[in-house]
């Protein structure tokens, strides 16, 4: 008799080199370098229900992220059976070392136990076998890109500066930023006047002056206006619209402060806090351009390196298995009955 709704479980979604690509694989299982979609598809259908997402927007994301990892699983496959197939017996037999060895580590690490060992594999949604699997597709696949891709990647000094001294240029040299505040106040209020006068007078710092109540510009905080960014010529550079105000601050140093200017109905003082210069030189930036610089070349020789495998594999077309995918996920996860949140 039958018991309950049907449920899917698995399906066959193609094949690469006559090796079974099943859905389990991304939505439950994983591979060596990609997390399981599963959790992320059925969180974001609780996005749906709480109408903060709608069912095309689903599947637009479903999708893409299907497309992603699929493209990793074929890749991972094409790295590890080529690992696989150009180990010498020697590497074959270190390979079978080494993976004894993790299942050994493993095993001390859980305390000496088989069972306990097995629980915590388990833990991670794998079983024994599965996790041992796992890793040895791991070293396959790290052994292929380190003999086949990144032993092509070289990056020289002359390749940092040109980096630095072209596309990186503006990142490393940002034009400087000049800071100003003002203090404004009603031109009639003779108090307030004489406060700021005296304060100044005083030497007490005008970013403290400018946080009293009588400032009518960003008090809270003292005074402090949005960074003028002057990349070239600082006398080319247009600090304030008003013309009266502009000039007087082209005529300030670092540290100084403007007579008061009248501007209609109100007096400005205006304080040149400072100039921020973020500029890094190519010495101070060259382990991030070099980091950088290498990580865009290892992508390009192992995206040519994947392709020039992928043309001479046997693999179903990726956009069927993609199609095949996002079916399946609509079935499982957009389709599922809310859970049961008591």
């Amino acid at each position: 008799s039958r018991v309950g709704p049907a449920q899917f479980v698995d399906a066959r979604v193609g094949d690469i080199n006559g090796k079974p690509i099943f859905a389990s694989q991304f939505f439950d299982v994983g591979t060596p370098t990609l997390e399981p979609l599963g959790t992320r598809l059925a969180a974001s259908v609780e996005q749906i229900r709480e109408k903060k997402m709608d069912v095309a927007q689903w599947r637009a994301n479903a999708s893409q992220e299907i497309a992603l990892a699929l493209r990793g699983l074929v890749q991972d496959e094409l790295f590890r059976a080529e690992a696989l197939a150009s180990l010498t017996p020697q590497q074959r037999q270190g390979l079978f070392a080494f993976l004894q060895e993790v299942q050994e580590n493993l095993r001390r690490e859980s305390g000496g136990s088989r069972e306990a060992a097995r629980r915590r594999i388990e833990e991670e949604g794998l079983t024994a076998e599965e996790f041992l699997r796992r890793r040895e597709e791991l070293v396959l696949i790290q052994e292929q890109l380190g003999t086949k891709v990144s032993r092509r990647v070289n990056v020289t000094w002359r390749d940092i500066n040109q980096a630095y001294n072209g596309r990186m240029y503006e990142k490393y040299n940002p034009p400087s930023q000049y800071l100003f505040r003002l203090i404004i106040i009603n031109a009639d209020d003779e108090a307030a006047k004489a406060q700021v006068e005296t304060g100044l007078s005083d030497n007490t710092p005008f970013a403290e002056l400018a946080t009293l109540p009588l400032n009518g510009s960003r008090a809270a905080n003292g005074g402090l206006q949005s960074p003028r960014a002057v990349p070239n010529d600082p006398k080319d550079a247009k600090f304030f619209p008003n013309p009266e105000l502009d000039v007087a601050a082209h005529g300030l140093a670092p540290g100084q402060t403007s007579e008061p200017i009248k501007v209609g109905s109100q007096l400005v003082w205006i304080h040149f806090d400072s100039i921020k210069n973020e500029k890094v030189s190519v010495y101070d930036a060259q382990l991030e351009i070099f980091s950088e610089v290498s990580n865009e070349r290892f992508n390009r020789e192992r995206d040519k390196y994947y392709q020039r495998l992928l043309s001479h594999a046997s693999v179903t077309s990726l956009i069927e298995m993609q199609q095949r995918l996002l079916a399946i996920a609509e079935e499982r996860y957009l389709k599922a009955p809310p859970k049961n949140k008591s």
